[in-house]
């Protein structure tokens, strides 16, 4: 029986591990590891592979939510959309900015914010959007920035999962007024620690991320409104820059393996694409109506699997914001599986989860 992880961080660091040592010395002996020239050569290469003009480092994903929501000038008290489904820190980081989350129900087919829901929870009090680009999978941009466009919201999207995904053509990060990702370390793009960073296009905007995330400094020690402490090391900054260079390859890896479960596994449901998109794959997830019997029958032959997200926002005890009736959301959480999926997978670990998987239909 083989054993597969889900993740597969040690075939990751051997196949890098000559080059992220050279960059560690080099680092260790520079003397400087805070908002120095790594940070600064990573946000410049981060903010062109996505085609934006700025790029500003900070501690995490969720810091990078809140400090978008700060950096665009929306008051406390204000109502943000986003989903029914995703990593809670999405509702920590609007949460943490002094605004109120407002949830939509998803499309069951894809998991994705169902932009047909959101014109009916927009208020006078609303003032963004905050789609999330679930599992490395974009929502129609096209659609949420005109929503947003029709009622002088602006756009932040949550791009935490979604490193080297495109719709139409245009990456994730680069549709909206501002893009949030994190480098936590199981992501698409990820570091050796925490670390995340906002994307944006506007200068003055750019200017107050980087004062937000400093206490407020706009020189040192001089501190000039709100501000906290999140910035991104200059260790994960220099890790990352060399991971950089292969993300897209191992995008196209992870593209190219889920392409086969899409045409060879027949046991599960498998999540619709949005149409005129590049899927990043950060995870590849299937539904089932009997899914923890199918995790049980995955683990029973040596593959891991996890369930990403088992419990919907509105249903962990710390969401105690009002909410309407999110079925969808609910329904999906009870179903969804994610299915291990790695650049760093052999074609025959592909071939033995496409065979078990299969084999859930016959046993």
């Amino acid at each position: 029986m083989k054993h597969i992880p889900f993740q597969f961080f040690d075939r990751e660091y051997a196949e890098l591990r000559d080059e992220l040592l050279q960059v560690c010395d080099r680092f260790f002996e520079s003397g400087h590891y805070i908002l120095g020239a790594q940070v600064e050569q990573f946000e410049t290469r981060f903010a062109k592979s996505i085609g934006v003009s700025y790029a500003a480092g900070v501690a995490n994903g969720t810091d990078a939510i809140t400090l978008a929501i700060k950096a665009l000038d929306i008051e406390p008290g204000s109502k943000i959309i986003t989903s029914a489904v995703s990593a809670y820190a999405t509702v920590v980081g609007i949460t943490q900015a002094g605004c109120i989350p407002v949830l939509v129900d998803i499309d069951p087919a894809t998991g994705l914010i169902d932009h047909k829901k959101i014109p009916s929870a927009i208020t006078t009090k609303t003032k963004a959007i905050l789609p999330v680009h679930l599992y490395g999978q974009m929502v129609n941009m096209k659609e949420i920035t005109k929503i947003a466009s029709s009622n002088d919201l602006k756009v932040i999207e949550d791009c935490a999962q979604s490193y080297g995904a495109t719709y139409a053509g245009k990456p994730a990060g680069a549709w909206g007024d501002a893009g949030a990702f994190s480098f936590y370390p199981t992501k698409n793009l990820g570091g050796y620690g925490d670390g995340g960073l906002v994307s944006i296009n506007d200068t003055d905007g750019a200017a107050r991320l980087r004062s937000l995330r400093a206490y407020g400094q706009s020189t040192r020690y001089l501190h000039d409104h709100w501000g906290i402490n999140s910035r991104l090391d200059e260790f994960q900054a220099a890790m990352l820059r060399i991971k950089m260079q292969y993300a897209i390859g191992w995008r196209n890896i992870r593209n190219e393996y889920a392409s086969r479960y899409r045409v060879e596994i027949h046991s599960v449901i498998h999540l619709e694409q949005t149409p005129n998109a590049t899927h990043s794959y950060h995870l590849y997830v299937v539904t089932h109506p009997q899914r923890d019997a199918l995790q049980a029958h995955l683990s029973s032959h040596g593959i891991t699997s996890l369930i990403h997200y088992p419990i919907p926002q509105h249903k962990q005890k710390a969401f105690t914001y009002h909410h309407g009736p999110l079925p969808n959301a609910e329904r999906f959480c009870d179903s969804i599986l994610s299915l291990p999926l790695s650049a760093q997978m052999t074609k025959d670990e592909v071939d033995y989860v496409i065979e078990v998987v299969n084999m859930f239909e016959r046993s």
